[in-house]
């Protein structure tokens, strides 16, 4: 048997769109201390690589992430750092074993300020549009809550470009950016996010 090698996954600098699935759709989370631990994962992360985190969401088997990378490989080797940290926390905890993650991760490039705004909107309202909420406000594990004031802001989440296409003033800027979300939730899902 030939073996293919896997094709380079390194991209440019730039924004992304991150999703991270479990194994056959199986739970990625077993409650809230393993999604506190994927935060302090995640913070490690954003520490330890020039990467920004924009947005996220840490649904029941699934995780999405608008990431933002400054350099040429760092979405590779940070996610890479970040699953297998989280995989081998959260199969000790659980006490299972193989692999937690269906593949690695899947990204998509976001290409201009509509493309990468409309993709943040998506991920916090993944959860309203599977059903699990009515309101983006009403789910603890996105980054919906902390980036319109109703939660302490976590340590990995940069809100400064996203809050700043919608005003200068950080007060108008989170009553505008509610508004579009409200607004992206009474539409249909837009076709490219994934």
């Amino acid at each position: 048997m030939v073996r293919v090698p896997r094709p380079n996954r390194e991209q440019p600098p730039g924004f992304f769109h991150v999703v991270s699935r479990g194994v056959d759709g199986r739970k990625v989370f077993d409650g809230d201390d393993t999604r506190l631990l994927y935060f302090h994962l995640l913070a490690r992360t954003v520490r330890a690589r020039p990467v920004k985190c924009h947005r996220y969401c840490l649904m029941d088997n699934h995780v999405h992430l608008v990431l933002e990378t400054a350099e040429e490989g760092q979405l590779g080797q940070a996610l890479q750092l970040l699953n297998s940290a989280y995989a081998c926390a959260f199969n000790e905890i659980v006490g299972r074993r193989g692999y937690l993650f269906e593949r690695p991760y899947t990204s998509k490039r976001l290409v201009g300020e509509g493309h990468t705004l409309e993709c943040c909107r998506y991920v916090d309202l993944n959860p309203v549009r599977a059903g699990m909420r009515e309101r983006a406000e009403q789910y603890a594990w996105s980054s919906y809550r902390a980036t319109v004031g109703l939660a302490r802001v976590p340590p990995f989440l940069t809100m400064g470009w996203t809050l700043g296409l919608f005003d200068e003033d950080a007060r108008r800027a989170r009553t505008r950016y509610a508004a579009f979300v409200e607004d992206g939730a009474r539409r249909p899902r837009p076709p490219d996010m994934y």
